[in-house]
């Protein structure tokens, strides 16, 4: 799974690495199966090219059956893809020879986490202040049966890699949200990851994207292919700022100093064109700006934050309560 969690009955992407020790490049049909509940086996296939002694990684997905057992895994196959002599070419592939067959299972084990958990995937190697939708009721790692600051208990999957995300919308599945952090450029991911992004949040996924103090492409069609999903606003960059009356946006009680030194602010201004439902005003900060907009896209939704949660002292005086909240 993404970020290494998993849900029965879920939807689930496997990632495999695959090194071919063939002389050639050649077509290869790769399989997962594993038995459902009624003792049937589900088959997940994908053809790929491999080419001699390069490393090429591929994602599969399949549903994880509600009894399934991590201890015994799946079987991932490698076959090699043929055409009949006597099939039409546009039927497709059939598995030739087999040339490799391994069992996987989640790792760590504790990585099938439990249905009733929900999960929220950080885009980036720093956490947002999303760290306290973790804790659980009575502060187990996965035991909890509710959040104290919310519904359903959450886990966290912190520090996902643009190149390790899925190519497919099954792979964000088990997610209610994805949080872009401002250290990951939108050009690290194009073509089907943007796509199957894409197509998640059109089937209800809450993307959101924290724009970053400096330098932030987002609004550049060129380099950006979700630019057409984004909140139908102008981005006004605000540096030399003072911070503190935007506390309490992000806290309740006075509990620690933003800073001293001024800070970075994006507002948002609706464009003329924007329909009421693509330029969404959800925080105002102290002087009537907008610093967080949001866009309806199908069945889900896309939110642009201008608040400069990156800086060490505006993350350090988020509360997820106050601020998320308002948010999610």
């Amino acid at each position: 799974g993404v970020g290494n969690i998993s849900r029965p009955g879920e939807w689930v992407g496997v990632r495999l690495r695959l090194t071919d020790s063939s002389p050639r490049e050649r077509d290869v049909l790769v399989r997962i199966s594993l038995p459902d509940a009624d003792g049937d086996t589900m088959v997940a296939e994908r053809k790929i090219t491999l080419n001699p002694g390069v490393a090429q990684g591929t994602w599969l997905y399949f549903r994880v059956p509600f009894s399934f057992d991590p201890n015994r895994g799946a079987t991932a196959s490698v076959y090699e893809a043929i055409v009949p002599e006597d099939a039409d070419p546009a039927a497709g592939f059939v598995p030739g020879r087999l040339l490799a067959r391994q069992t996987i299972a989640p790792t760590p084990a504790n990585s099938l986490i439990p249905k009733t958990l929900g999960v929220l995937g950080v885009i980036g190697n720093d956490e947002l202040a999303l760290k306290r939708y973790a804790v659980r009721s009575d502060g187990g790692a996965l035991s909890g049966t509710y959040s104290p600051y919310g519904h359903e208990a959450t886990e966290l999957a912190p520090g996902l890699a643009p190149a390790s995300l899925p190519d497919r919308w099954m792979g964000y599945a088990p997610m209610w949200a994805l949080v872009w952090g401002p250290s990951v450029e939108p050009s690290q991911i194009r073509g089907e990851q943007a796509r199957a992004i894409r197509e998640w949040v059109e089937r209800g996924g809450h993307l959101v994207i924290v724009l970053p103090s400096v330098a932030q492409q987002w609004t550049n069609s060129e380099s950006n292919e979700l630019h057409d999903m984004l909140p139908v606003v102008t981005v006004n960059r605000r540096e030399g700022i003072d911070l503190e009356p935007y506390r309490p946006l992000l806290q309740r009680y006075r509990s620690s100093e933003l800073t001293r030194d001024k800070g970075v602010i994006h507002t948002f201004e609706p464009m003329a064109t924007a329909a009421p439902n693509e330029a969404i005003r959800v925080l105002s900060g102290p002087d009537g700006g907008c610093v967080v907009a949001r866009r309806l896209v199908g069945a889900g939704m896309v939110t642009l934050v201008g608040l400069d949660l990156g800086s060490n002292n505006v993350r350090a005086a988020t509360r997820a309560d106050v601020f998320w909240h308002r948010i999610f």
